[in-house]
């Protein structure tokens, strides 16, 4: 058995198999023939020009292309691609036909290659080669000479090298050029319509006649040919100084300098202009294709188109677009558009209200200030569902709320402004607003109005400035608001300054001072709820009729807290000691107390009369005199205990004791308001504002 040829197969088995008559033929020849076919197979298949360095490769598409193994690819390795597609698009049933490329090399040191191929550079040992189509310039580059004046002559469709203002690049006879006698055929000067000889058909260099225009690198974005229309040219300043600018080719020849684009880093599109090879500089188009502009809408890669309006941009905009106001006019109402962003640059705030108008609106968001002028900001409503819409401007309405929000995701970073006293900077009844930097400045508005479902978190970048109304106003059993960073109440003395009214749901103030000490108002109002001290302190009272106060990881109230709330102390959980001493009222704990008041304290001894002192509030006051001495219980204004106070008088002397009332206290008791005799007592609790009631006294 051997590795048979086809021709030496069949020469060796058609002699043996010539007549078989006889029956001469046998099982070993059977086995034979087997093992022959099997080996010329083999024979074959290694013979397959796939597997043959530097031979004819046949492939089905272009990712059979790119899976060619290195082993068998050299310089000049031609590939025939019977569907020039990839194999995902002809899987789907893209048909192109067939096309023939040539494996060329691709070093960015070699002068006839473009730095930058539209294919993927191949790795082939020492050598960078790329694939190209066959029939381009390119693959005919190598072969390429450099003009030769003293040639004969040049024949039209020959293409020549030529080095212009330091760069190389090609150029074919716009007609027959004969040398003549006694003298040179003429160079290229140009390549271009001032150029009666020579025609510039591409090269590293799109502008050759002018030296001044630095182009570093150079990308071919579209079409499989190296050189023609639609070729497109990227101008980088190696400085940094100049953004990019991207220039079509009308021809091979020439330049579309008139639709220059140069790209927007601010927005990722490209500006429309001209580019001035002269002068090396792009120009952009002036805003004002039409007249009295008051928008435009940039879309990527294409120019921006100017309106009259901001409505009208807002019209015509899509996913990916931005609509960016450029002119003074105000817009009433502006109905946001899903994928859209908007931008403003005029002299004045371009809309008073963005809203989502009820619809779902993702993916949108609303960038870039104005100078604030008289209001700066606008407003913004969201009632959506599930709309997802992030704000990185100033919001400073010109009347009413600065965010209404009823639905969906809000995401603010700028400042959070209110305006007049019968306004409201957030109402919230549902979604989720987050303010995540930014100043907050209530003005005279009520600050934060929460109620039904929703959810808020303010992180102010410095503390809240509450100059009239409260700062939170919490009314839904389901809401909660948390507000990290401190508020400082700067206006006049109004009786509704109050940092926080809540009568359902959960507010917290965290990570700072919370101080409305100028209002002459409680630092909070209780009807309900829950309100959280969460390393936050409150610095006035809080007061009203029911409620929860939770105290955690050091947050406190400085101020007294009504006897009708309830106090959860959860600080000894954080490790911290807990300090009940303040609390004269019942407290009680829901979770693990480091400490519990269990003894009762004494006050110094007395042996003459005396009047009542808040260190009393509490205590035992102990009095030891020969005579009768009397203890007087003293107005509020003097000395404000709170409603709540318990304390006793104990006689231990001989001398009775008599609990008189300084005048405006009302002192009641059953029996009298004298102790019955040495070693008794008698009990004192406040009831009401200069109201107290005596227990265990004689007349």
């Amino acid at each position: 058995m051997a590795l048979l040829t086809p021709d030496a197969f069949l020469n060796k088995w058609k002699d043996r198999f010539a007549d078989n008559d006889t029956f001469e033929i046998d099982e070993a020849d059977l086995r034979e023939f087997s093992a022959d076919i099997k080996d010329s197979f083999v024979f074959l298949r290694d013979l397959h020009t796939n597997k043959v360095r530097g031979s004819l490769k046949i492939v089905r598409d272009l990712d059979f292309r790119a899976a060619l193994p290195l082993s068998v690819l050299t310089i000049g390795t031609p590939c025939t691609v019977l569907n020039a597609v990839t194999g995902e698009e002809d899987d789907a049933g893209k048909v192109v036909g067939i096309k023939n490329y040539v494996l060329v090399t691709a070093s960015s040191d070699d002068p006839d290659r473009l730095l930058l191929p539209a294919d993927p550079i191949i790795n082939l040992g020492i050598n960078a080669v790329k694939w190209v189509l066959a029939d381009s310039k390119e693959a005919a580059l190598p072969n390429v000479s450099y003009f030769d004046p003293n040639r004969a002559k040049y024949e039209l469709g020959e293409t020549v090298k030529f080095s212009l203002n330091g760069y190389v690049d090609f150029y074919e006879p716009k007609l027959q050029l004969v040398k003549p006698a006694g003298g040179t055929i003429p160079a290229p000067i140009s390549g271009l319509d001032n150029d009666a000889n020579w025609r510039l058909v591409g090269g590293l260099s799109p502008s050759p006649l002018y030296s001044n225009v630095t182009w570093a690198q150079l990308y071919q974005l579209q079409g499989e040919e190296a050189f023609g229309p639609g070729r497109v040219y990227f101008k980088y300043d190696p400085t940094g100084a100049m953004p990019v600018v991207r220039l079509e080719a009308l021809d091979g020849a020439r330049l579309d300098l008139k639709n220059a684009r140069q790209f927007n880093a601010d927005y990722g599109t490209w500006d429309r202009g001209t580019f001035d090879l002269y002068n090396d500089q792009f120009v952009p188009d002036p805003i004002g294709e039409v007249s009295n502009t008051q928008a435009r809408r940039i879309r990527p890669l294409e120019p921006a188109v100017s309106y009259t309006s901001v409505e009208l941009a807002n019209e015509e905009a899509d996913y990916g677009d931005t609509v960016e106001a450029v002119g003074t006019g105000q817009v009433p109402t502006l109905v946001l558009r899903g994928g859209v962003t908007y931008a403003t640059k005029g002299l004045m705030v371009n809309w008073n209200l963005l809203t989502d108008n009820g619809n779902k609106v993702i993916t949108c968001k609303v960038v870039g200030n104005s100078p604030e002028g008289r209001y700066g900001g606008g407003a913004i409503s969201v009632t959506g569902v599930d709309s997802d819409i992030i704000v990185e401007k100033d919001l400073f309405p010109d009347f009413g709320n600065a965010v209404y929000q009823t639905n969906g995701t809000l995401t603010h970073r700028g400042k959070l402004r209110g305006n007049g006293s019968s306004q409201t900077m957030l109402y919230s009844r549902g979604g989720v607003f987050r303010h995540l930097a930014g100043p907050v400045r209530l003005g005279g508005s009520v600050g934060f109005d929460v109620a039904g479902t929703a959810d808020v978190l303010i992180k102010a970048d410095t503390e809240i400035l509450q100059a009239f109304h409260r700062l939170v106003d919490c009314s839904g059993a389901a809401a909660k608001i948390r507000i990290e960073g401190g508020s400082r109440y700067t206006g006049p003395s109004y009786a509704a300054g109050y940092v926080v009214v809540l009568t359902a749901g959960e507010v917290t103030l965290a990570n700072g001072t919370y101080d409305n000490t100028l209002s002459n108002t409680a630092g909070a109002q209780l009807s309900g709820g829950t309100l959280i001290l969460d390393k936050g302190t409150l610095v006035g009272n809080i007061v009203g009729s029911g409620g929860t106060v939770m105290l955690r990881n050091g947050g406190k109230c400085l101020g007294a807290i009504s006897a009708d709330i309830v106090v959860v102390n959860q600080n000894g959980d954080s490790g911290e000691p807990v300090d009940l001493s303040d609390y004269y009222t019942k407290v009680q704990v829901d979770g693990k107390v480091a400490t519990v008041r269990t003894t009762i304290a004494q006050s110094t001894l007395k042996a003459a009369d005396y009047t009542l002192d808040l260190a009393d509030a509490g205590n035992i006051v102990p009095v030891n005199a020969g005579a009768a001495v009397t203890v007087w219980v003293p107005t509020d204004a003097a000395a404000n205990f709170p409603v709540g106070t318990v304390l006793e008088i104990e006689q231990q002397g001989a001398g009775q004791v008599t609990v008189a009332a300084g005048a405006g206290v009302t002192l009641n008791g059953y029996g009298g308001l004298k102790t019955a005799g040495q070693y008794a007592s008698v009990g004192l609790r406040k009831v009401a504002a200069n109201t107290w009631i005596l227990k265990g006294g004689v007349a």
